[in-house]
């Protein structure tokens, strides 16, 4: 009698299996055998053969073996390539994962892929699986990476942003760059960002007129007191044109990301007269 047999599928939820023979013999006369083919296509699941040998006086007498098809082979799952964006906004930004391909050696599968979402600056993984007919599961993973490149928008008004006024009495007066500069600031990946929560470095300040001139003669002109105030002198060439101060900054987001800015204070000659920039003629930096 054959032996049973375990075969594993190999498509089409059946495996093409070979059986062994059965043999006969008779005491009498020739025996012959009806058997199932040697070689054939059998379905997932337990069939039970059936051997019987007939001799030629008209007895016969039967013996069974089986065939088991098992499908114990996972799927194969291919997932798509690493995934690299701009945020957008909040920190984050909004992707849609490309799906993923399988294949299953011995009938469907059923591929579940990650749902879009909003992913936040920096790298997650994430997972894909693949389901067969009977169970069998494989996952892969990719990366979604969220970057952050975009500097901060940052504008000042195109003249003077504010200007000393009285003009002229030599006293110094601090400048808040939060308040006294008309800044707009704001960042596309963290909606968040204004002029009142930025991180601000304070870089050089320059004059476009000398420490002492005509009728200017009281000093120090600028004392930078932190990053974010400055103090300046309300002093200028009594025979000039109305003193320039440039304060320059950088402001600098979450992720490293910095804009240069400019804010020009005036000590006007004329109240209400902007002054004429003569370029600087000294700096003070940080």
């Amino acid at each position: 009698m054959p032996g049973a047999v375990i075969a594993e599928c190999d498509g089409n939820h059946a495996a093409h299996v070979q059986i062994q023979g059965a043999t006969a013999s008779d005491i009498c006369t020739f025996a012959s055998i009806i058997a199932p083919a040697q070689q054939d296509s059998y379905a997932i699941g337990t069939t039970n053969l059936t051997y019987t040998a007939h001799d030629q006086s008209g007895n016969s007498n039967s013996c069974s073996s089986s065939v088991k098809v098992v499908d114990t082979t996972p799927p194969m799952i291919v997932c798509p390539a690493p995934i690299t964006v701009e945020c957008t906004s909040g920190g984050t930004a909004f992707v849609a994962p490309p799906s993923a391909s399988a294949v299953d050696v011995c009938g469907g599968v059923i591929v579940t892929n990650p749902g879009a979402t909003n992913f936040a600056v920096g790298t997650t993984t994430i997972t894909y699986k693949a389901t067969d007919d009977f169970g069998n599961v494989s996952t892969c993973t990719t990366t979604v990476t969220v970057k952050d490149t975009t500097s901060p928008h940052v504008s000042s008004p195109a003249g003077a942003s504010n200007s000393l006024n009285p003009n002229n009495d030599r006293t110094l007066r601090t400048i808040d760059l939060r308040k006294d500069c008309g800044l707009t600031i704001g960042d596309a990946c963290d909606s968040g960002e204004t002029v009142a929560n930025a991180k601000f470095t304070l870089g050089c300040v320059s004059s476009d007129e000398p420490v002492t001139s005509n009728g200017d003669n009281t000093t120090p002109d600028i004392i930078i007191v932190d990053d974010t105030h400055v103090q300046l002198r309300a002093e200028r060439n009594s025979s000039g044109d109305g003193r320039v101060y440039k304060i320059g900054f950088t402001v600098t987001d979450a992720n490293g990301n910095s804009t240069a800015g400019t804010c020009r204070i005036d000590a006007q000659k004329t109240a209400g007269i902007a002054s004429i920039d003569s370029g600087a003629k000294y700096s003070v930096c940080k």
